[in-house]
């Protein structure tokens, strides 16, 4: 995912700054982009379905940051809505990324 994101962000001249997030009470996002078309925060998982505890750290991550927006690519086959936070089919994710991080 990293390349695909690199990619993106290379070959549509975004600019982003390619940051990964941690606290101290090991919550954490896996990429943090930061640029002048705002902050977007990407977590990736295997799973097909995901349980809240999953979006911990993105949570914590978007209300130290509310002004981000917040993605998971995940294997499920459905785009969902939770708790502030895009729930991305993988494969679709990576199809839609260089219209999600240029809004």
């Amino acid at each position: 995912m990293c390349q695909e994101i690199c990619a993106v962000n290379d070959s549509w001249g975004l600019g982003y700054d390619l940051y990964y997030w941690h606290t101290a009470n090991d919550l954490e996002v896996d990429f943090i982009l930061y640029g002048e078309k705002g902050i977007h925060a990407i977590e990736v998982k295997r799973a097909r379905t995901i349980r809240r505890r999953e979006l911990s750290g993105l949570k914590a991550f978007l209300k130290d940051y509310p002004m981000a927006r917040g993605y998971l690519f995940y294997g499920g086959d459905r785009r969902i809505y939770q708790d502030g936070i895009e729930l991305i089919p993988v494969s679709e994710g990576i199809r839609t990324l260089p219209m999600l991080l240029n809004n």
